[in-house]
């Protein structure tokens, strides 16, 4: 099982992006404060494929807002002290520059890359369809922060304001317990609850169980962030490892739904790009993210910028196969056109395995 985002081991990993000469800042004006909106038929606006987003399977459903602990888990015999000292490299990124056939709108604004002119060039981030839903979930993320990680020995009560914050409606927790990793095979269709939609299959318990991989959600990251919520609510054991585990189990979340949401807007929805966009800037500037955005930026301003134009090359690629302002899917198009999805797929997935292990 892929284990959660942004712990460096130096020089382990490819970075796709530019030399060591690299600023914090675009070298381009490719984005501003403000996303500007194409209009599109046939999308609702809301986040991925459905609008019914309470799992409808049989593991534990979102659960609304909470005073009390749900449970208590073993806060096991990990003591702060027991990380401290741990020498974790920089990464190296000597060697780090774009392929030639990557998208690269910060660089002479496209121009000299092989990519057609399109939307992305001039930047900023151009909606597929309105503001998707996932903004607020990544402002529910930035709430956590400051209650737990970002604080010295977060208190029960704290907690209790930063769970209350993971179980709001349509938000962190709703997506969190049915999110897949696209990295691994699907759940063959024959095995599906035809009770249960194509994008929730992972919420049926029996399939979450012999697919764990691929059901990552119900099977790894819930029990995390259930088992640390509990643990802090009732004060057991140390706060800032259950902190820490709750850090790492949304980062997980946000790192897989960026990649899911990129790979779906080619597959399912073509609004799915903003959702994308979305879980990875907080629907902010390229120069000033929040959630998963902000702590990668802060590792690598490089990796952050890279991982940013695979993001631009997708929604490229939306602008380039449209007909008529509307968006086929890639199966829908010929293959000359699904070249430039595959190259901005591998764009933003090399970048962003510069911040994983």
């Amino acid at each position: 099982m892929r284990s959660s985002p942004l712990h460096r081991s130096g020089g382990a990993h490819r970075l796709s992006g530019r030399g060591p000469g690299t600023t914090d800042s675009p070298t381009t004006a490719p984005t501003t404060d403000q996303t500007t909106t194409d209009t599109t038929d046939g999308t609702d606006g809301t986040d991925t494929t459905a609008t019914t987003d309470v799992p409808t399977g049989t593991t534990d459903t979102p659960t609304g807002t909470t005073d009390e602990p749900t449970g208590t888990t073993d806060p096991g015999t990990t003591t702060q002290g027991a990380c401290e000292g741990i020498d974790i490299p920089g990464i190296d990124e000597s060697g780090c520059e774009p392929l030639a056939t990557d998208y690269q709108p910060r660089e002479n604004n496209s121009a000299d890359d092989e990519w057609p002119a399109c939307v992305s060039d001039m930047g900023p981030y151009t909606l597929v369809d309105s503001p998707p839903s996932t903004i607020a979930r990544i402002v529910a993320y930035e709430n956590i922060a400051d209650l737990l990680w970002r604080k010295a020995d977060p208190t029960a009560d704290d907690f209790t304001a930063a769970r209350n914050e993971y179980v709001l409606p349509e938000g962190l927790e709703s997506r969190l317990v049915r999110r897949e990793d696209l990295h691994y095979p699907a759940i063959p269709e024959a095995e599906w609850d035809p009770q249960v939609d194509a994008d929730k299959q992972c919420t049926v318990e029996a399939l979450a169980a012999k697919y764990p991989e691929r059901c990552v959600g119900p099977a790894g990251m819930k029990p995390l962030v259930d088992e640390a919520f509990a643990a802090g609510q009732a004060g057991e054991g140390d706060a800032n490892i259950h902190a820490a585990r709750i850090h790492g189990g949304l980062l997980w979340f946000l790192y897989l739904s960026v990649y899911k949401e990129a790979n779906t807007c080619a597959t399912v929805a073509p609004k799915d790009c903003d959702s994308a966009w979305a879980y990875y800037t907080g629907g902010e500037a390229i120069d000033a993210p929040i959630g998963i955005g902000a702590e990668v930026n802060a590792l690598s301003a490089n990796a952050h910028e890279r991982i940013h134009d695979g993001i631009m090359a997708n929604r490229c690629w939306r602008d380039i196969a449209q007909d008529m302002g509307n968006y086929p899917l890639l199966d829908e198009r010929p293959p000359t056109s699904r070249t430039c999805s595959s190259r901005a797929g591998s764009s933003s997935t090399r970048a962003s395995t510069a911040a994983t292990p």
